[in-house]
Order: structure tokens, then sequence, then C-alpha cells
């Protein structure tokens, strides 16, 4: 097995740990990409409050059907006050919403098998984002020193090989 190759850059206090897609030859559904992603959650998990989803909803339905897709939207937190529209003068791009996390959408997420399910998600501690998957180009976390250090605790215990770059 190869090696995950990580990003670490340093804002004063704040460490931004970030997989690249075009680093590694990994689709989105691969369990080596879902299992990192699982840790990043897992690294800040008790700070989590709200979940912000970006979808495009033709290729969601296009992928789970329109039943299947609806009820899902439904179980992480969309209804009808909180979608915005996401627009290009008439086209609708794509479309978004924030809620607060339920303990049913983090189960959804600890379980995801295909991070391009949805095009774009984060996780934020009040207003601070902590964990985010942008379409199939990035994940990223953003940690303090100890949830790093619980980060990369995790990642050795899951036996997942990574270099930090």
């Amino acid at each position: 097995m190869h090696h995950l190759y990580l990003r670490r850059k340093q804002n004063e206090s704040i460490i931004e740990i970030e997989f690249l897609f075009e680093d590694h030859t990994l689709s989105p559904a691969n369990q080596i990409v879902t299992r990192l992603f699982r840790q990043m959650l897992l690294a800040v998990e008790s700070k989590l409050t709200t979940l912000e989803v970006e979808y495009v909803d033709v290729l969601l339905a296009k992928q789970m059907g329109i039943g299947r897709s609806t009820e899902l939207l439904q179980r992480l937190g969309a209804t009808k006050d909180n979608i915005r529209e996401n627009r290009k003068e008439n086209v609708v791009l794509s479309r978004s919403f924030r809620a607060p996390l339920s303990g049913e959408a983090l189960q959804y997420f600890k379980r995801i098998q295909d991070l391009e399910e949805l095009s774009a998600f984060s996780f934020w501690a009040l207003e601070e984002k902590k964990v985010e998957v942008y379409f199939a180009r990035r994940i990223s976390a953003f940690f303090t020193s100890l949830e790093e250090a619980k980060f990369l605790q995790l990642l050795e215990e899951d036996r997942i090989r990574y270099k930090i770059v």
C-alpha cells in the first residue's frame, strides 16, 4: 500500500491538514480515503455543531434516484426554509443548506462509502470550520494542536499509512 500524502499548513493556532485528490490516483469511493475522512471527523466529533451541504440536485437524483436523494437530504437537515439556490444568471448551478448537526447525520457521514455522493460538505464547531470535503478535489481538516495529535493517533490505530508534506 502507498502512503497518503497530507499537506500541513499552520496559521497561528489553527493547523490545516489537507488531502488533495490530484496527489493520488484514489477515487472518493476508495476505502482508504473514506477512512481518512472518518478519522478527521472522529478527531473533532465532540465539538461539531453544524453541517453545511452543497449538492447538484440533478446529479444526486441521477446517482440515487429522486426518492432516496430527497430522503437523504431531509435526514441531513435540509428543509424548504434553509435551502439556498446558487445561481449564475438564471441557471441554478447547485443548492446548499446549513443545519444543526444531528446524531443521525453524523452517523451517515461516519459510514459514508463514497465522498462524491454529495458535491461538497463541511462540519462546523459554532462558526469555525473543522472538516470539509470539497467536490472530488480535496478533504481538509482544521485542528488545534491537541486535535491534530488525536487525528494522527487515530490514523496510526487504523493503520493508515501517511506522510506529512
